[in-house]
């Protein structure tokens, strides 16, 4: 069976979640013997496979617009026996692939709807709205990750829910083992893109709070740089404010690591892992991940919705509530043999629920149905 997908980015060159759960899902494909093909803008090398589609264009609503028409070009051409689309808010490419051709439509999120960050682009905001709404009408099937998302999809697209399908959940890129590297510091990590979703403005005024008290404290804000220009201003920002807060106490508190190629160091140096989202989330990759390597989480209560955690798994505050978060921190800090009887039983969570194997056996169903139909 020939496979097609498109994804606008692409793992690892673009560092998030919903790249990592794409590139995954190619990569056993491809084991399983599929012959599978993938249309991007990132610039990869090295892999025949997979097709970069360039664009002149700057404006990046055009350049979006040109890549959807361009992908659903080669698809038309091509004709694959099915296509799976990573289906970022803006991404059109669908509504230009002939009917007859079946379209897997991966929605992550639809926070859209639910976002005050959203909303400040008044015109991005009804763009990507009227788009999504035409994108969900022309899926044959659409997969999320949990209930909430597919909830969403329902109440503010009316989306029909005989075409969506839970995953219920992703995989996990961890040892499923405890595994610690020790050091003099209580080291506080945060691993996410940067963007004003994930909030790590939140940890820099958490980690400013917590110095005052303790200097064994130490803050890691690890993820990458984002694709678009706000993402970018915002992570300039992070990264100003973390130099004043370390030229504020004369030491190094705060560490920026941006596009590591391996976060894996980072999961083991975590004597905590700190997940403050205030929107914009459909599942939570990197907690699960975190809860992997064995380690205590503390996430904001958007998790709680998506699922990712509950309070037997982790230490829950409400969305952007910096009292509690503060709280919470030196609870666990005060409290670690606690946090890690709860940490063991998140572990043992993603050891039951989390593998990428299931997420692929679960989409080759889905394919094999769209096929026979």
């Amino acid at each position: 069976m020939k496979i097609f997908i498109i994804s606008r980015a692409w793992w690892p060159i673009v560092k998030g979640g919903s790249e990592k759960f794409i590139y995954r899902v190619y990569e056993r494909l491809l084991r399983k013997g599929y012959d599978v093909h993938v249309f991007t803008r990132s610039d990869v090398k090295n892999d025949d496979r997979i097709h970069v589609i360039r664009s002149r264009m700057s404006m990046p609503i055009i350049s979006s617009y040109m890549f959807s028409r361009k992908a659903a070009s080669y698809i038309n051409s091509m004709r694959p026996d099915v296509t799976i689309i990573n289906s970022y808010w803006g991404e059109s490419s669908s509504l230009y692939i002939k009917r007859d051709i079946p379209v897997i439509s991966i929605i992550h999120d639809v926070g859209l709807f639910r976002s005050p960050i959203a909303r400040k682009d008044l015109v991005r905001y009804y763009l990507r709205k009227h788009v999504l709404r035409k994108v969900v009408e022309r899926a044959d099937k659409i997969v999320v990750p949990t209930e909430i998302v597919k909830k969403d999809l329902e109440r503010f697209l009316s989306a029909d829910p005989d075409k969506i399908y839970v995953l219920g959940s992703e995989g996990a890129d961890a040892p499923l083992r405890y595994e610690h590297i020790d050091n003099e510091f209580f080291d506080i990590v945060q691993i996410a893109r940067f963007s004003p979703n994930k909030a790590q403005h939140l940890s820099l005024k958490m980690i400013r709070r917590l110095a005052e008290e303790r200097k064994d404290v130490r803050l890691w804000l690890v993820g990458g740089s984002g694709v678009s220009r706000s993402e970018i201003e915002y992570m300039m920002q992070i990264v100003r404010e973390a130099e004043e807060i370390n030229k504020m106490f004369n030491r190094k508190i705060v560490e920026i690591i941006i596009d590591a190629e391996d976060v894996s160091q980072y999961y083991k140096i975590a004597d905590l892992c700190i997940a403050p989202s205030i929107a914009e989330e459909g599942y939570g990759l990197s907690i699960i991940e975190c809860m992997g390597y064995g380690k205590p989480v503390i996430a904001s209560e958007i998790f709680h919705e998506t699922g990712v955690v509950d309070e037997d798994r982790a230490y829950i505050f409400k969305t952007n509530d910096l009292d509690k978060f503060v709280d919470l921190v030196k609870y666990v800090i005060d409290h670690k043999e606690e946090a890690l009887a709860k940490a063991s039983k998140s572990l043992e969570y993603v050891r039951e629920r989390c593998s990428w194997d299931n997420v692929v056996d679960k989409l080759e169903k889905i394919m094999l149905d769209l096929v026979k139909s």
